[in-house]
């Protein structure tokens, strides 16, 4: 478990320990209760989290507080941001008490043999990122019930008028009890809004993300791998206290643009986590998950994009500590007492409006009776709820909500709106295909494009993330616009790469990606070279674009270029890197021959007609090829050879 760090936060980490000795192993994870009677056992525990040990303060007694208001003098308190405190056994209260204190980053760790375990927290920041990772282990045993409880609360408030919003917010809960019960109560909110902007072209782009783990069982059924908590199913539950769960996350998302006509607004919040609960006593568990997208811009240019999965994690892989590494579902395991109930509740609601400065005038913003106009405002929610291993009852309620379009249901839903019609339940092929792959150099840099479509009707798709991959390395990620097209500036030279552009589906649309070979070429900073057009052909042949004596034979025209033409063209009708239809080409003879080296992969233009009129030599320009060059070599007998890899336009 990786302690994060966020600059100018308090982190506060606590171990609270009693009586430990070895224990049964479980099956995955942490194998046995580690011995803390010394700095050494403590320092090798920590190290099992994945937590640094250096500068923890160690601290021990009979009742252990840790927070900013100590109790009274019965207590043995610290203020200090990392704390190892292990309590004496035989205490009849709750030995161990922690408050986060408003900290935005926090681990904490309680364990006693007994009094039971306590933890509070409530974060609230305008700031980024909001986490916190408890472990809660008491041995209770005989007459002996003890508790773990935990209430969590963090939120999210963010306001502005233009930009980028982001929040996180990151929960992972484990509860080990042999005897007594475990509670806990977790709520996770973010509020992201963007007031009225003045100006005509805007850029807005919210995105919220909250994620949670719960594990509820006994010690030698628990698996804390990496800080990703679960228990082991492969045996019966033997943990006799009852576990409760009740978890509620919400986002809210506006986003105002009054007075844009042009420009983007994004909105995406995604939710997802699992409940794990293993008993023989009753087990209640309950997630909430609900979401309001809306959207407002004076103009229909405006491209307005909502998405918002909703979920919890699948028990498919939990034996091994993967709770927070799947895919966007809800599960619960608890056991085998007919009494456990498990509910989830999610509801979407994504609406957008843009229209003309009269409706603007006219009607308050988020009004849902002002439709989108054009192809401009797309929408798309997942919403997956599953319960496994649940021996009592499993409810399921989803509902969406997609400017004026409602569909609800259980189990999985799909749903994609656009310009207020929403289909439900699909799985639509999408592909992905280049704009081109043969690109000139400009300023050092190159633009590699992408173009995303439903595969069955050829609409594009816009508002959708496509990723570049270079040479087997991830380069950028860049957005569909209205016209399908997503594109991304890089640093490349010339030269040839493979490329993949790949789209990892969204809403309805499946994934789809296409490999290709990317040629990236040059212009010479002046004139071009040239070649006839009977030569512009690729394939494995050689060209010759330029030499002293025998250019005109090498490259044949009706009627044949004059024999002083040597193959370099010193003036171009239009300024590359452009790539014309049509244009002309002279030769005036005011510039020297270039050098060299060549550009690697080079412009070359193909003619059918070349003239001489006085002095200048003139001829037309039937395409743009891109020669990989060879030799290149100046004096009385100097050559310039290559071979056609592309055809540029």
């Amino acid at each position: 478990m990786r302690v994060p760090r966020s600059i100018g936060l308090a982190v506060l980490v606590v171990v609270v320990a009693a009586g430990l000795g070895s224990e049964a192993a479980a099956k995955g994870g942490h194998r046995a209760t580690p011995d803390l009677s010394t700095r050494h056992g403590v320092a090798v525990y920590l190290r099992s989290l994945g937590l640094n040990p250096a500068g923890f303060v160690i601290q021990r007694g009979a009742r252990n507080y840790a927070g900013p208001a100590c109790p009274g003098k019965r207590w043995n308190c610290t203020k200090a941001t990392r704390v190892v405190q292990i309590a004496k056994s035989g205490a009849r209260a709750t030995a161990n008490v922690a408050d986060c204190g408003g900290a935005l980053d926090v681990n904490v760790v309680q364990t006693a043999s007994s009094g039971g375990n306590s933890f509070t927290c409530n974060q609230s920041t305008s700031q980024n990122s909001e986490s916190v990772v408890l472990v809660q282990k008491t041995s209770s045993t005989g007459k002996t019930v003890n508790k773990n409880i935990a209430s969590i609360t963090q939120s999210i408030s963010q306001s502005g008028t233009a930009g980028t919003q982001t929040g996180t917010q990151v929960a992972k809960i484990t509860q080990n009890n042999d005897s007594g019960p475990n509670q806990n109560t977790l709520s996770q909110s973010i509020n992201q809004s963007f007031n009225d902007d003045p100006t005509q072209t805007i850029s807005q782009s919210q995105t919220a993300s909250q994620t949670f783990a719960v594990s509820q069982c006994a010690l030698s059924q628990t698996i804390q791998d990496s800080g990703n908590p679960s228990c082991d199913t492969t045996s019966p539950p033997v943990m006799k206290g009852s576990a409760s769960s009740s978890v509620t996350q919400s986002v809210s998302q506006t986003a105002n643009a009054n007075a844009a006509t042009a420009g983007s607004q994004y909105q995406e919040s995604t939710m997802d986590g699992h409940v794990h609960q293993w008993n023989n006593s009753n087990a209640t568990s309950s997630v909430s998950q609900s979401e309001n997208q809306q959207l407002y811009a004076l103009g229909s240019g405006v491209l307005q994009t909502q998405k918002g999965p909703m979920g919890v994690t699948p028990s498919k892989h939990l034996s091994r500590g993967r709770a927070l590494a799947g895919g966007l579902s809800c599960c619960s395991n608890q056991g085998t007492n007919p009494s456990d109930t498990f509910s989830v509740t999610q509801s979407s609601s994504q609406h957008a409006t843009s229209g003309t400065q009269a409706a603007a005038v006219a009607l308050a913003p988020f009004l849902a009776s002002v439709q989108p106009s054009g192809p401009n405002w797309h929408s798309d929610e997942l919403q997956t709820a599953i319960c496994e291993q649940v021996s009592g009852s499993c409810t399921r309620s989803q509902s969406e909500n997609g400017n004026g379009a409602t569909v609800t249901g259980n189990g999985t839903k799909k749903n994609f709106c656009s310009n207020g019609v929403c289909s439900d339940g699909q799985n639509i092929a999408a592909a992905v295909s280049p704009t081109t792959d043969t690109v000139p150099v400009s300023g050092g840099t190159a633009t590699v494009g992408a173009h995303l479509v439903r595969s069955d009707t050829n609409a594009v798709l816009p508002g959708q993330d496509v990723t570049f991959t270079i040479n087997g390395t991830p380069m950028c990620t860049a957005r569909t616009q209205t016209d399908g097209n997503a594109s991304c500036t890089l640093a490349l030279t010339p030269g040839s790469y493979s490329i993949n552009r790949s789209f990892a589906g969204a809403g309805p649309f499946e994934p789809s990606s296409v490999d290709g070979t990317l040629i990236v070429f040059a212009y010479l900073s002046q004139g071009a070279f040239v070649i006839s057009d009977a030569n512009a052909v690729v394939g494995p042949g050689t060209v010759t674009f330029f030499s002293t004596k025998n250019w005109p034979p090498l490259n044949p025209l009706t009627p044949s270029a004059p024999n002083s033409f040597q193959g370099f063209a010193d003036l171009l009708s239009w300024t590359p890197p452009t790539c014309p239809t049509s244009g002309t080409w002279t030769l005036t003879g005011n510039v020297p021959l270039p050098v060299g080296p060549l550009p690697s992969y080079m412009a070359v233009l193909a003619t059918t007609s070349v003239s001489k009129t006085g002095s200048s030599i003139t001829g037309n320009v039937t395409k743009i090829v891109v020669v990989q060059t060879g030799s290149y070599t100046l004096g009385s007998s100097g050559t310039g050879t290559g071979t056609v890899v592309r055809v540029a336009c």
